[in-house]
Protein backbone atom coordinates (compact mmCIF):
# COMPACT_ATOMS: atom_id res chain seq x y z
CA UNK A 1 0.00 0.00 0.00
CA UNK A 2 0.87 4.01 -0.51
CA UNK A 3 3.30 5.18 2.04
CA UNK A 4 4.27 8.91 2.91
CA UNK A 5 3.07 12.25 1.20
CA UNK A 6 1.48 13.07 -2.24
CA UNK A 7 3.23 15.02 -5.05
CA UNK A 8 6.30 14.58 -5.76
CA UNK A 9 7.95 15.28 -9.34
CA UNK A 10 8.29 11.43 -11.79
CA UNK A 11 11.62 12.71 -12.70
CA UNK A 12 12.83 12.50 -8.72
CA UNK A 13 10.86 8.81 -8.56
CA UNK A 14 13.24 7.74 -11.58
CA UNK A 15 16.14 8.73 -10.30
CA UNK A 16 15.50 7.11 -6.90
CA UNK A 17 13.85 4.33 -8.89
CA UNK A 18 17.72 3.72 -10.76
CA UNK A 19 19.32 3.68 -7.51
CA UNK A 20 17.19 1.86 -5.93
CA UNK A 21 17.22 -1.14 -8.60
CA UNK A 22 21.39 -1.29 -8.03
CA UNK A 23 21.16 -1.23 -4.40
CA UNK A 24 18.51 -2.19 -1.23
CA UNK A 25 19.69 -0.26 1.33
CA UNK A 26 17.15 0.92 3.47
CA UNK A 27 17.87 4.95 3.35
CA UNK A 28 17.07 4.32 -0.61
CA UNK A 29 13.73 2.47 0.54
CA UNK A 30 12.54 4.99 2.74
CA UNK A 31 13.11 7.94 0.55
CA UNK A 32 11.26 6.05 -2.51
CA UNK A 33 8.12 5.33 0.07
CA UNK A 34 7.96 9.25 0.83
CA UNK A 35 8.19 9.92 -2.91
CA UNK A 36 5.89 7.35 -4.18
CA UNK A 37 2.62 8.85 -4.94
CA UNK A 38 0.61 6.09 -5.88
CA UNK A 39 0.74 2.10 -5.79
CA UNK A 40 2.41 1.51 -9.23
CA UNK A 41 5.72 0.72 -10.42
CA UNK A 42 7.39 2.35 -7.35
CA UNK A 43 5.12 0.39 -4.94
CA UNK A 44 6.24 -2.70 -6.78
CA UNK A 45 10.26 -1.79 -6.27
CA UNK A 46 9.52 -1.11 -2.73
CA UNK A 47 7.47 -4.06 -2.21
CA UNK A 48 10.83 -6.20 -3.62
CA UNK A 49 13.35 -4.04 -1.32
CA UNK A 50 11.01 -5.00 1.72
CA UNK A 51 11.04 -8.46 1.39
CA UNK A 52 14.95 -7.97 0.69
CA UNK A 53 15.32 -5.90 4.05
CA UNK A 54 15.53 -6.80 7.63
CA UNK A 55 15.39 -3.47 9.29
CA UNK A 56 11.94 -1.40 8.35
CA UNK A 57 9.81 -2.17 10.62
CA UNK A 58 9.35 1.63 12.23
CA UNK A 59 8.62 3.05 8.54
CA UNK A 60 6.20 0.40 8.00
CA UNK A 61 4.39 1.97 10.51
CA UNK A 62 4.53 5.17 8.82
CA UNK A 63 1.07 6.19 7.78
CA UNK A 64 -0.88 8.98 5.88
CA UNK A 65 -3.24 11.53 7.12
CA UNK A 66 -6.87 9.92 7.57
CA UNK A 67 -9.37 12.07 5.26
CA UNK A 68 -10.84 13.37 8.44
CA UNK A 69 -7.82 15.57 8.68
CA UNK A 70 -8.62 17.67 6.38
CA UNK A 71 -5.49 18.92 5.56
CA UNK A 72 -1.96 18.43 3.66
CA UNK A 73 -0.92 15.72 5.44
CA UNK A 74 2.82 14.30 5.62
CA UNK A 75 2.67 11.47 8.08
CA UNK A 76 0.44 10.67 11.24
CA UNK A 77 0.84 8.41 14.46
CA UNK A 78 -2.62 7.84 15.47
CA UNK A 79 -1.44 5.14 18.24
CA UNK A 80 -4.85 3.25 17.74
CA UNK A 81 -2.66 -0.52 17.12
CA UNK A 82 0.01 0.38 18.69
CA UNK A 83 3.45 2.45 20.00
CA UNK A 84 4.19 2.91 15.99
CA UNK A 85 7.87 2.45 16.30
CA UNK A 86 7.90 5.07 19.06
CA UNK A 87 9.76 5.22 22.01
CA UNK A 88 12.73 2.39 21.18
CA UNK A 89 14.80 3.74 23.98
CA UNK A 90 15.21 1.69 27.20
CA UNK A 91 13.88 3.34 30.22
CA UNK A 92 16.87 4.16 31.99
CA UNK A 93 17.71 6.11 28.86
CA UNK A 94 14.80 7.78 27.94
CA UNK A 95 13.97 8.25 31.32
CA UNK A 96 10.50 6.82 31.23
CA UNK A 97 8.14 3.91 30.68
CA UNK A 98 6.58 3.73 27.00
CA UNK A 99 3.44 1.85 26.55
CA UNK A 100 0.40 1.84 24.34
CA UNK A 101 -2.96 1.09 25.95
CA UNK A 102 -6.63 2.15 24.62
CA UNK A 103 -5.99 3.51 21.48
CA UNK A 104 -3.14 5.81 22.97
CA UNK A 105 0.81 5.86 23.32
CA UNK A 106 1.27 6.98 27.07
CA UNK A 107 4.31 7.62 29.04
CA UNK A 108 5.03 7.27 32.55
CA UNK A 109 7.72 9.50 33.99
CA UNK A 110 10.63 8.42 35.94
CA UNK A 111 13.25 10.85 36.04
CA UNK A 112 13.75 14.85 35.57
CA UNK A 113 14.61 14.85 31.57
CA UNK A 114 12.10 12.11 29.66
CA UNK A 115 12.06 11.55 26.19
CA UNK A 116 10.63 9.80 23.64
CA UNK A 117 11.68 8.95 20.04
CA UNK A 118 10.24 8.78 16.75
CA UNK A 119 10.88 5.82 14.60
CA UNK A 120 13.54 7.07 11.74
CA UNK A 121 11.68 8.96 8.37
CA UNK A 122 12.90 10.85 5.56
CA UNK A 123 10.09 13.26 4.97
CA UNK A 124 11.10 16.34 2.86
CA UNK A 125 10.68 19.99 4.58
CA UNK A 126 8.18 21.89 2.95
CA UNK A 127 6.92 25.38 4.05
CA UNK A 128 4.27 25.80 7.27
CA UNK A 129 4.78 22.70 7.92
CA UNK A 130 3.53 22.03 11.91
CA UNK A 131 3.22 19.49 14.45
CA UNK A 132 0.13 18.52 15.82
CA UNK A 133 -0.34 16.41 18.92
CA UNK A 134 -3.46 16.19 21.45
CA UNK A 135 -2.44 15.01 24.93
CA UNK A 136 -3.56 14.95 28.20
CA UNK A 137 -0.95 15.29 30.86
CA UNK A 138 -1.34 14.93 34.93
CA UNK A 139 1.92 16.74 36.69
CA UNK A 140 2.17 18.18 40.07
CA UNK A 141 -1.68 19.41 41.38
CA UNK A 142 -2.37 20.77 37.90
CA UNK A 143 -0.13 23.34 36.90
CA UNK A 144 1.14 24.12 33.32
CA UNK A 145 4.38 23.70 31.98
CA UNK A 146 6.27 23.40 28.51
CA UNK A 147 7.35 20.51 26.58
CA UNK A 148 9.29 20.14 23.59
CA UNK A 149 9.51 18.52 20.19
CA UNK A 150 13.47 18.36 18.32
CA UNK A 151 13.54 17.66 14.74
CA UNK A 152 16.90 16.24 13.29
CA UNK A 153 16.99 17.56 9.75
CA UNK A 154 18.99 15.25 7.24
CA UNK A 155 20.33 17.36 3.67
CA UNK A 156 20.08 15.98 0.26
CA UNK A 157 24.00 15.85 -0.27
CA UNK A 158 25.10 16.35 -3.83
CA UNK A 159 27.89 14.04 -4.16
CA UNK A 160 25.90 11.06 -2.63
CA UNK A 161 22.61 12.31 -2.77
CA UNK A 162 20.96 8.90 -1.45
CA UNK A 163 23.26 9.17 2.02
CA UNK A 164 20.64 9.71 5.04
CA UNK A 165 22.70 9.71 7.66
CA UNK A 166 24.07 13.13 7.15
CA UNK A 167 22.53 15.13 9.78
CA UNK A 168 23.42 18.58 9.90
CA UNK A 169 21.17 20.25 12.00
CA UNK A 170 18.41 20.53 14.66
CA UNK A 171 14.97 22.70 15.22
CA UNK A 172 13.75 22.75 18.32
CA UNK A 173 10.11 23.72 18.79
CA UNK A 174 8.27 24.60 22.28
CA UNK A 175 5.12 23.74 23.12
CA UNK A 176 2.82 24.45 26.00
CA UNK A 177 1.66 21.99 28.23
CA UNK A 178 -1.46 22.18 30.58
CA UNK A 179 -1.21 19.84 33.39
CA UNK A 180 -4.89 19.40 34.55
CA UNK A 181 -5.56 15.65 33.19
CA UNK A 182 -7.54 16.88 30.89
CA UNK A 183 -7.74 16.70 26.88
CA UNK A 184 -5.81 19.19 24.71
CA UNK A 185 -4.36 20.30 21.33
CA UNK A 186 -1.23 21.68 20.46
CA UNK A 187 -0.27 23.38 16.62
CA UNK A 188 3.30 24.72 16.68
CA UNK A 189 4.29 25.46 13.08
CA UNK A 190 8.41 24.71 12.34
CA UNK A 191 9.73 28.28 11.64
CA UNK A 192 12.89 28.04 9.25
CA UNK A 193 14.43 31.35 7.60
CA UNK A 194 13.23 33.15 5.50
CA UNK A 195 16.37 32.09 3.25
CA UNK A 196 15.74 28.05 4.29
CA UNK A 197 16.39 26.00 0.95
CA UNK A 198 13.17 23.63 1.61
CA UNK A 199 14.19 21.30 -1.59
CA UNK A 200 17.62 20.75 0.29
CA UNK A 201 15.94 19.63 3.64
CA UNK A 202 14.30 16.56 4.96
CA UNK A 203 13.34 15.42 8.64
CA UNK A 204 14.54 12.37 9.75
CA UNK A 205 13.35 11.87 13.12
CA UNK A 206 11.52 13.54 15.72
CA UNK A 207 12.60 13.70 19.97
CA UNK A 208 9.48 14.75 21.94
CA UNK A 209 10.15 15.73 25.61
CA UNK A 210 6.84 15.74 27.01
CA UNK A 211 7.59 17.64 30.26
CA UNK A 212 10.81 20.13 30.83
CA UNK A 213 11.96 19.57 34.47
CA UNK A 214 9.69 17.04 35.09
CA UNK A 215 8.61 14.96 38.32
CA UNK A 216 9.51 11.21 39.21
CA UNK A 217 5.50 9.95 38.83
CA UNK A 218 3.90 12.71 36.36
CA UNK A 219 2.09 10.62 33.06
CA UNK A 220 1.61 11.97 29.43
CA UNK A 221 -0.59 10.29 27.10
CA UNK A 222 -1.13 10.93 23.54
CA UNK A 223 -3.95 10.26 21.30
CA UNK A 224 -2.28 11.16 17.89
CA UNK A 225 0.98 12.88 16.61
CA UNK A 226 0.49 14.39 13.07
CA UNK A 227 2.64 16.39 10.90
CA UNK A 228 0.58 18.69 8.76
CA UNK A 229 0.91 22.00 6.42
CA UNK A 230 -1.07 25.08 7.25
CA UNK A 231 -2.89 26.74 4.75
CA UNK A 232 -0.99 29.61 2.67
CA UNK A 233 -3.27 32.31 1.07
CA UNK A 234 -1.88 33.37 -2.32
CA UNK A 235 -5.27 34.72 -4.16
CA UNK A 236 -8.23 36.26 -2.80
CA UNK A 237 -10.29 37.23 -5.63
CA UNK A 238 -13.84 37.95 -7.02
CA UNK A 239 -14.71 41.25 -6.38
CA UNK A 240 -15.33 44.00 -9.18
CA UNK A 241 -11.31 45.44 -8.37
CA UNK A 242 -8.49 42.61 -8.60
CA UNK A 243 -4.94 43.64 -7.75
CA UNK A 244 -2.00 40.99 -8.76
CA UNK A 245 1.87 41.23 -7.32
CA UNK A 246 4.70 38.86 -7.47
CA UNK A 247 5.22 40.22 -3.91
CA UNK A 248 3.66 39.24 -0.79
CA UNK A 249 3.37 42.81 0.55
CA UNK A 250 2.34 44.18 -2.92
CA UNK A 251 5.19 46.65 -3.51
CA UNK A 252 4.50 46.62 -7.19
CA UNK A 253 0.52 45.86 -8.42
CA UNK A 254 -0.77 44.88 -11.62
CA UNK A 255 -4.18 44.42 -13.32
CA UNK A 256 -6.01 43.66 -16.26
CA UNK A 257 -8.74 45.44 -17.50
CA UNK A 258 -11.06 45.93 -20.62
CA UNK A 259 -12.47 49.17 -21.77
CA UNK A 260 -15.77 49.53 -23.04
CA UNK A 261 -16.23 52.65 -24.71
CA UNK A 262 -19.63 53.75 -26.31
CA UNK A 263 -20.38 56.88 -28.49
CA UNK A 264 -23.30 58.33 -27.12
CA UNK A 265 -23.21 61.38 -29.42
CA UNK A 266 -20.19 63.35 -31.59
CA UNK A 267 -18.98 64.73 -28.71
CA UNK A 268 -19.77 62.51 -25.84
CA UNK A 269 -18.55 58.94 -25.17
CA UNK A 270 -18.96 56.22 -22.18
CA UNK A 271 -16.49 53.97 -20.83
CA UNK A 272 -17.35 50.76 -19.31
CA UNK A 273 -14.29 49.16 -17.66
CA UNK A 274 -14.54 44.77 -17.55
CA UNK A 275 -12.34 43.11 -14.87
CA UNK A 276 -10.28 40.11 -16.02
CA UNK A 277 -9.15 37.65 -13.82
CA UNK A 278 -5.17 37.06 -14.40
CA UNK A 279 -3.43 34.13 -14.74
CA UNK A 280 -1.31 32.30 -12.93
CA UNK A 281 1.71 34.50 -13.93
CA UNK A 282 1.78 36.05 -10.71
CA UNK A 283 1.62 34.56 -7.55
CA UNK A 284 -0.53 37.10 -5.27
CA UNK A 285 -3.51 38.51 -5.75
CA UNK A 286 -6.08 40.86 -3.52
CA UNK A 287 -9.41 41.81 -4.39
CA UNK A 288 -11.13 45.34 -3.53
CA UNK A 289 -14.46 47.39 -4.32
CA UNK A 290 -16.32 44.17 -2.64
CA UNK A 291 -20.32 45.05 -2.23
CA UNK A 292 -20.53 46.20 1.59
CA UNK A 293 -23.56 44.62 1.52
CA UNK A 294 -21.44 41.10 0.81
CA UNK A 295 -23.32 38.53 -1.66
CA UNK A 296 -20.71 37.71 -3.79
CA UNK A 297 -18.53 34.53 -4.83
CA UNK A 298 -15.11 35.05 -3.25
CA UNK A 299 -12.23 32.72 -4.36
CA UNK A 300 -9.60 31.88 -2.74
CA UNK A 301 -6.36 30.28 -3.99
CA UNK A 302 -2.98 29.15 -1.78
CA UNK A 303 -1.95 25.71 -0.77
CA UNK A 304 -3.03 23.50 1.86
CA UNK A 305 -6.28 25.01 1.79
CA UNK A 306 -7.93 22.01 3.53
CA UNK A 307 -11.19 20.46 2.48
CA UNK A 308 -10.52 17.69 0.65
CA UNK A 309 -8.24 15.81 2.63
CA UNK A 310 -7.48 12.31 1.61
CA UNK A 311 -8.40 11.32 -1.66
CA UNK A 312 -11.22 14.47 -1.73
CA UNK A 313 -13.17 13.64 1.46
CA UNK A 314 -12.94 15.75 4.46
CA UNK A 315 -14.25 18.67 6.14
CA UNK A 316 -14.20 22.03 4.18
CA UNK A 317 -12.46 24.70 5.81
CA UNK A 318 -13.99 28.09 7.72
CA UNK A 319 -13.25 31.14 6.18
CA UNK A 320 -13.51 34.52 8.03
CA UNK A 321 -13.38 38.11 6.21
CA UNK A 322 -13.04 40.67 8.95
CA UNK A 323 -13.86 38.59 11.39
CA UNK A 324 -17.18 37.41 9.84
CA UNK A 325 -17.84 33.91 8.11
CA UNK A 326 -18.00 33.75 4.46
CA UNK A 327 -20.51 31.32 4.35
CA UNK A 328 -21.23 28.25 1.58
CA UNK A 329 -17.30 27.00 1.24
CA UNK A 330 -16.67 24.99 -1.65
CA UNK A 331 -13.38 23.42 -2.43
CA UNK A 332 -12.68 22.93 -5.80
CA UNK A 333 -13.17 19.38 -6.71
CA UNK A 334 -10.55 18.70 -8.75
CA UNK A 335 -8.08 21.39 -6.32
CA UNK A 336 -9.54 21.14 -3.01
CA UNK A 337 -5.99 22.20 -1.20
CA UNK A 338 -5.16 24.57 -3.72
CA UNK A 339 -8.71 26.20 -4.03
CA UNK A 340 -12.15 27.31 -2.61
CA UNK A 341 -15.21 29.83 -3.00
CA UNK A 342 -17.21 31.21 -0.48
CA UNK A 343 -20.09 34.28 -0.26
CA UNK A 344 -18.65 37.35 1.33
CA UNK A 345 -20.67 38.27 3.98
CA UNK A 346 -22.08 41.84 4.35
CA UNK A 347 -19.83 44.63 6.14
CA UNK A 348 -19.66 44.32 10.11
CA UNK A 349 -19.65 48.48 10.40
CA UNK A 350 -18.99 51.22 8.96
CA UNK A 351 -15.80 52.59 8.26
CA UNK A 352 -15.53 56.43 8.10
CA UNK A 353 -14.51 56.89 4.58
CA UNK A 354 -11.52 58.94 4.11
CA UNK A 355 -12.02 59.75 0.40
CA UNK A 356 -8.55 58.09 -0.61
CA UNK A 357 -7.12 55.35 -1.48
CA UNK A 358 -9.32 52.53 -1.85
CA UNK A 359 -6.59 49.78 -0.88
CA UNK A 360 -5.80 51.50 2.45
CA UNK A 361 -8.07 49.83 4.83
CA UNK A 362 -8.27 45.82 3.93
CA UNK A 363 -9.87 43.14 5.74
CA UNK A 364 -7.72 39.85 6.82
CA UNK A 365 -8.98 37.07 4.98
CA UNK A 366 -8.42 33.69 7.32
CA UNK A 367 -8.93 30.07 6.27
CA UNK A 368 -9.05 27.99 9.37
CA UNK A 369 -8.92 24.09 8.58
CA UNK A 370 -11.94 22.27 9.61
CA UNK A 371 -10.94 19.45 11.54
CA UNK A 372 -7.57 21.04 12.75
CA UNK A 373 -8.59 24.61 13.76
CA UNK A 374 -4.66 25.16 15.00
CA UNK A 375 -3.87 25.28 11.28
CA UNK A 376 -4.56 28.80 10.52
CA UNK A 377 -3.35 31.64 7.66
CA UNK A 378 -4.49 34.99 7.65
CA UNK A 379 -4.09 37.70 4.97
CA UNK A 380 -5.19 41.48 4.23
CA UNK A 381 -5.99 40.65 1.05
CA UNK A 382 -10.01 42.32 0.75
CA UNK A 383 -11.20 45.37 0.88
CA UNK A 384 -15.03 46.73 1.62
CA UNK A 385 -15.67 49.37 -1.19
CA UNK A 386 -15.33 52.96 -0.35
CA UNK A 387 -16.62 56.40 -1.78
CA UNK A 388 -14.82 57.35 -4.53
CA UNK A 389 -12.59 60.76 -4.15
CA UNK A 390 -14.05 64.17 -4.99
CA UNK A 391 -14.22 65.25 -8.79
CA UNK A 392 -11.72 67.06 -9.91
CA UNK A 393 -11.00 70.20 -12.69
CA UNK A 394 -14.65 71.18 -12.53
CA UNK A 395 -15.14 73.64 -15.16
CA UNK A 396 -18.38 75.19 -16.82
CA UNK A 397 -18.21 76.46 -20.94
CA UNK A 398 -20.56 76.68 -23.70
CA UNK A 399 -22.90 79.06 -21.08
CA UNK A 400 -26.38 80.14 -22.91
CA UNK A 401 -28.92 82.19 -21.39
CA UNK A 402 -31.27 79.06 -20.29
CA UNK A 403 -27.86 76.18 -20.65
CA UNK A 404 -24.83 75.39 -19.25
CA UNK A 405 -21.72 72.91 -20.20
CA UNK A 406 -19.80 71.29 -17.41
CA UNK A 407 -16.82 69.21 -17.33
CA UNK A 408 -14.73 67.54 -14.44
CA UNK A 409 -12.21 64.86 -14.37
CA UNK A 410 -12.13 62.02 -11.52
CA UNK A 411 -10.29 62.54 -8.83
CA UNK A 412 -8.06 59.39 -6.95
CA UNK A 413 -5.79 57.15 -8.81
CA UNK A 414 -6.46 54.52 -12.12
CA UNK A 415 -7.56 52.24 -9.18
CA UNK A 416 -9.94 54.68 -7.91
CA UNK A 417 -11.54 55.74 -11.35
CA UNK A 418 -12.18 52.40 -12.07
CA UNK A 419 -14.62 51.90 -9.24
CA UNK A 420 -16.82 54.88 -10.28
CA UNK A 421 -20.02 53.62 -11.87
CA UNK A 422 -21.91 57.39 -12.61
CA UNK A 423 -22.22 61.20 -11.45
CA UNK A 424 -24.60 62.89 -9.81
CA UNK A 425 -24.69 66.77 -10.96
CA UNK A 426 -26.95 69.24 -8.89
CA UNK A 427 -27.90 73.16 -9.47
CA UNK A 428 -29.85 75.79 -7.92
CA UNK A 429 -30.08 79.23 -8.06
CA UNK A 430 -27.45 81.55 -5.65
CA UNK A 431 -31.01 82.28 -3.43
CA UNK A 432 -31.00 80.61 -0.12
CA UNK A 433 -34.52 80.02 -0.75
CA UNK A 434 -33.91 77.87 -4.18
CA UNK A 435 -34.23 74.17 -4.00
CA UNK A 436 -31.63 71.64 -5.60
CA UNK A 437 -32.48 70.30 -8.96
CA UNK A 438 -30.08 66.98 -10.23
CA UNK A 439 -29.57 64.39 -13.11
CA UNK A 440 -27.77 61.22 -12.83
CA UNK A 441 -25.30 60.42 -15.45
CA UNK A 442 -23.95 57.61 -16.36
CA UNK A 443 -19.69 57.43 -16.43
CA UNK A 444 -18.94 60.48 -18.33
CA UNK A 445 -17.48 63.43 -17.70
CA UNK A 446 -19.04 66.49 -19.79
CA UNK A 447 -22.87 66.96 -19.32
CA UNK A 448 -25.40 69.72 -20.37
CA UNK A 449 -27.54 70.85 -17.42
CA UNK A 450 -30.59 72.77 -19.05
CA UNK A 451 -33.96 74.33 -18.19
CA UNK A 452 -32.07 77.24 -16.47
CA UNK A 453 -33.19 80.95 -16.01
CA UNK A 454 -31.51 83.54 -18.02
CA UNK A 455 -29.70 86.21 -16.15
CA UNK A 456 -29.07 84.22 -13.45
CA UNK A 457 -26.08 83.09 -10.96
CA UNK A 458 -26.08 79.22 -10.26
CA UNK A 459 -24.57 76.94 -7.90
CA UNK A 460 -23.14 73.64 -9.43
CA UNK A 461 -22.45 70.87 -7.48
CA UNK A 462 -20.76 67.16 -9.03
CA UNK A 463 -19.99 64.02 -6.78
CA UNK A 464 -18.93 60.72 -7.92
CA UNK A 465 -20.52 57.11 -6.95
CA UNK A 466 -19.43 54.04 -6.16
CA UNK A 467 -22.50 50.92 -6.58
CA UNK A 468 -22.69 47.82 -7.85
CA UNK A 469 -21.50 46.79 -10.87
CA UNK A 470 -23.46 44.10 -11.67
CA UNK A 471 -26.34 46.92 -12.63
CA UNK A 472 -26.32 48.99 -15.94
CA UNK A 473 -28.20 51.62 -17.59
CA UNK A 474 -28.54 53.19 -20.80
CA UNK A 475 -27.91 56.90 -21.09
CA UNK A 476 -29.65 59.18 -23.42
CA UNK A 477 -27.62 61.90 -25.70
CA UNK A 478 -26.47 63.79 -22.30
CA UNK A 479 -25.25 61.22 -20.61
CA UNK A 480 -28.31 60.89 -18.51
CA UNK A 481 -29.59 57.38 -16.96
CA UNK A 482 -32.75 56.43 -17.07
CA UNK A 483 -32.17 54.17 -13.61
CA UNK A 484 -32.33 55.99 -10.09
CA UNK A 485 -28.92 55.38 -8.19
CA UNK A 486 -28.35 51.95 -7.37
CA UNK A 487 -29.31 50.77 -3.47
CA UNK A 488 -26.07 50.54 -1.28
CA UNK A 489 -24.21 53.12 -3.37
CA UNK A 490 -21.18 55.27 -1.83
CA UNK A 491 -20.94 59.17 -2.64
CA UNK A 492 -18.11 61.52 -2.35
CA UNK A 493 -17.93 64.88 -1.49
CA UNK A 494 -19.41 67.61 -3.58
CA UNK A 495 -17.15 69.68 -6.03
CA UNK A 496 -18.79 72.82 -6.56
CA UNK A 497 -18.87 75.78 -9.23
CA UNK A 498 -20.61 78.55 -9.58
CA UNK A 499 -21.78 79.77 -13.28
CA UNK A 500 -23.52 83.13 -14.30
CA UNK A 501 -26.40 82.09 -17.62
CA UNK A 502 -26.19 84.77 -20.37
CA UNK A 503 -29.66 87.41 -20.69
CA UNK A 504 -29.74 86.21 -24.13
CA UNK A 505 -28.89 84.14 -26.66
CA UNK A 506 -26.98 85.06 -30.29
CA UNK A 507 -28.05 83.18 -33.21
CA UNK A 508 -25.96 83.10 -36.15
Amino acid sequence: GYIGPIGESSALQLQLLRHCTMTSTVGCLRRLLVFSPTPTLFAAVATALLLSTTCVHAHAQLQPLSSSASSAADLSWEFEDGAEGWGGATVPEAQAEVYHRDEELRVQITGTEPYIDSPKMLLPLRERLSIAMRYRCAFGGGIDTQGKFRLSIASWDDESPYNTNTEVRFKDVVIDVRGDGKWHSVYSEIDFPIDFDYSRGYLSQLRLWPILSARNGASFHIDWIRLVRAPIIKRVTGCKGELYSNSVTFQSKDYMIEEEITKINEALYSTKTTWRHRDTDLDYGRTYNCLRQGGETIVVEGENLGGGGWNGFGAPSHVYIGGEPCVNVTHDPERPQQSLTCISPSMSSEPDDSYGSLISDPSFVQVRNGVLPGLVDAKPYFTYAQAPPIPINVSVFNVASRSVDVSWAPGGSVLDHMTITGYLVMWREETSSSRWEDTLLGNVTVSTIRGLKPSSRYIVAISALTEDQRNGSTLDHYGRRAANVVDGSLQSPNSTIQVQTASYDLHF
